[in-house]
């Protein structure tokens, strides 16, 4: 019947579509018809197709940060082994300056590799089965202390409120959250200006962490990449280091099953994430 051929002619073209997909093939749109049967179906299709494109596209940006960021200091390295060969230095003192000049250059990028490795373990199931029900109060206090003292030496004017009845106990490491909030803390004094806000309350019985900083507002486009590995930006931002602070931050909090949002308008960037009511105990 034409209802049949119909029906067998969609599917086929489900079919194709998705080896085109598998294959890689991701520059084409599978066309909607809101009367077929499976139209529902072909929308969903060419919304996994464009997640699909976004995380090639992002994995492309990753390969090619990864390339440059480890590729700066071999070229360094290679220039002055260079310039050793080629006779360049005029005596012992010039080949100490060059040798010391190398070992930095490989001191960086030990320590690029480092943080690569230590963000693909990230990645994994293996860092989220070390999350267990504790009190996480104690652990936002300690953090809030430090980060005080830091913004006195740094003289920044530092506004913490830490709104919460103890205990507020869920699933969590400790270690990876703080480690987070170390992220946070450092992303907000290097792009800050001389104001750093921190809240830590209850909401709707979740927590509520924010921590905002003032200066040059985070362009939407840009905004929207923060989170994602070696991204650095626009100019306006002062981009530096190696671009997976906040990567970090968002693989630990997503580990943890929290929210993670951020905001930019104003000359006020704020970033959040709130422990749901799910996980915490009365």
């Amino acid at each position: 019947s034409l209802i049949t051929a119909s029906i067998d002619r969609q599917i086929r073209r489900l079919v194709e579509a998705t080896k085109m997909v598998a294959g890689g093939r991701l520059n084409f749109e599978l066309k909607e018809e809101k009367d077929q049967p499976f139209a529902e179906l072909v929308a969903a299709f060419n919304t996994m197709k464009q997640h699909v494109q976004e995380e090639s596209a992002a994995r492309s940006r990753f390969i090619m940060a990864v390339s440059h960021d480890l590729k700066t200091p071999l070229a360094s390295i290679t220039g002055y082994l260079d310039a050793i060969e080629d006779g360049v230095i005029s005596g012992p003192e010039d080949l100490k300056k060059y040798l010391g000049v190398i070992r930095s250059k490989t001191s960086v990028l030990d320590r690029r590799i480092s943080h690569l490795i230590d963000f693909i373990k990230l990645e994994t199931s293996e860092w989220q089965q070390n999350l267990k029900e504790a009190d996480i109060i104690p652990l936002f206090k300690e953090f809030t202390s430090l980060v005080e003292l830091e913004a006195k030496a740094r003289s920044i004017q530092c506004n913490l409120v830490l709104n919460s009845s103890e205990p507020f106990v869920c699933r969590h490491d400790p270690e990876l959250v703080t480690r987070a909030l170390d992220n946070l803390t450092e992303n907000a004094f290097r792009y800050g200006e001389s104001r750093l806000d921190i809240r830590i309350e209850e909401e709707n019985e979740g927590l509520l962490f924010s921590i905002s900083n003032d200066g040059d507002s985070i362009p939407e486009d840009d905004r929207k990449f923060i989170f994602e590995p070696f991204y650095r930006g626009t100019k306006s931002r002062r981009e530096t280091g190696f671009g997976l602070g906040l990567a970090t931050v968002k693989s630990v909090i997503s580990s943890h099953g929290w929210d993670l949002t951020s905001a930019s308008r104003d000359g006020k960037t704020t970033i959040s994430f709130r422990i749901p009511q799910s996980q915490k105990k009365s």
